[in-house]
């Protein structure tokens, strides 16, 4: 079968495991051993050897995961205060105890602007009483990374100032000057800014009247991290189809973010807004799910699994192109998915397929994973 050309496993960032250890039980004794392919796309691949370096017995593939999202909020909640009671208490813990200033109805409901999935109510900013609310995310860093974020917008009331109505943050301390922040004005012009408690850039025209989506990007870099944001993107589900941004700005400061792990829900001026269906993501098929794009007809897959003199080949296909993926492993089958380690990083080839080669020492009896 050809699988494309062979390529060793791809080393992690620092922000990754590396050096990771695998224990195995001795080699006299039957062997259980499941690694994982985990990114926009999961598997599970399971065998059993009944020596260190034997012939696969048997595997099987389990897809697990479509996307890398962090986030994903329809605000599929009774009418109420938000982080009340059953009011998405679960999801928005941080920021300032519930308050009507934003509050959860299913009259703020938004759709179309050509996302797809919308679903339950949405979140009404208003009145005279400033509040804000948080939802936490896996916290994400690392020169590389981007953390997107989208939501669909619509102003009732202008802003009788300018601040910022959403932004993403390093923990659940609220700020003026957050890392990223989306920004609203009185004109209804949108607005976007890195560390700044004022825009960086802001929208030539005001937003017109209706439902639209915005998405944003922060991106670490080795010099100074970069936002953008985009106003109504033409081209959605589809990370090799990214379209120009529509504001850029941040990368004359060097005032970065070490980290980001929460969004805020922000109403800091007398205002109404509908606001809904808010995404987290890692790139940007995950913050712009459209029915343009059909599913994967079929799940990716292994389809080989063998020792070389080299170590441990993974091979296997029906992956999205030139999409990123991980390679988790643990000594134990039955363990949660959040202790197994990362231990390689690579991308699909052109044809959606993967091929790994793992280092693997039997010298302690060991799996090691020089990642």
């Amino acid at each position: 079968m050809d699988c494309g050309g062979k390529r060793s496993a791809t080393p992690l960032s620092d922000r990754r495991k590396s050096g990771v250890a695998l224990r195995l039980p001795p080699q006299s004794k039957s062997v259980h051993w499941q690694a994982l392919i985990a990114s926009r796309e999961r598997l599970t691949l399971s065998y059993a050897c009944a020596r260190l370096i034997t012939v696969l017995a048997f595997f099987s593939v389990v897809f697990t995961s479509a996307h890398a999202q962090l986030l994903v909020e329809h605000f599929t909640y009774s009418n109420g205060n938000l982080g009340g009671a059953g009011i998405g208490d679960a999801v928005w813990t941080g920021g300032d105890s519930p308050n009507v200033s934003l509050t959860v109805n299913s009259t703020a409901a938004l759709s179309g602007a050509g996302l797809a999935g919308s679903g339950g109510s949405g979140i009404i900013f208003t009145g005279s009483t400033f509040k804000k609310k948080a939802a936490a995310f896996a916290a994400q860093t690392g020169n590389g990374t981007t953390v997107y974020c989208s939501f669909l917008l619509q102003i009732q009331i202008a802003p009788s100032g300018t601040k910022a109505c959403l932004y993403l943050q390093n923990g659940n301390s609220a700020s003026s000057s957050p890392p990223l922040g989306v920004f609203l004005d009185s004109s209804s012009h949108l607005g976007l800014g890195k560390s700044v408690s004022t825009p960086g850039a802001t929208t030539a025209a005001a937003l017109s009247p209706g439902v639209h989506l915005v998405v944003v990007c922060y991106t670490f870099q080795a010099g100074n991290d970069r936002v953008d944001l985009w106003l109504d993107p033409s081209s959605l589900g589809n990370t090799n189809t990214i379209p120009s941004p529509t504001l850029t700005t941040g990368t004359a400061s060097s005032s970065d973010a070490s980290a980001l792990s929460y969004v805020f829900l922000n109403h800091a001026v007398t205002q109404t807004l509908w606001l809904d269906e808010v995404r987290v993501g890692l790139n940007w098929a995950d913050v712009t799910p459209t029915t343009m794009s059909p599913p994967l007809s079929t799940a990716p897959r292994f389809t080989q699994v063998f020792m070389s003199p080299a170590g441990l080949v993974l091979r296997g296909s029906n992956g999205p192109v030139n999409g990123a993926f991980d390679l988790l492993a643990a000594g134990n089958p039955f363990i949660a998915l959040a202790q197994w380690a990362e231990v390689a990083s690579d991308t699909f080839d052109s044809n959606g397929r993967f091929d790994l080669t793992n280092p693997v020492s039997t010298a302690s009896g060991n799996f090691i994973a020089s990642a």
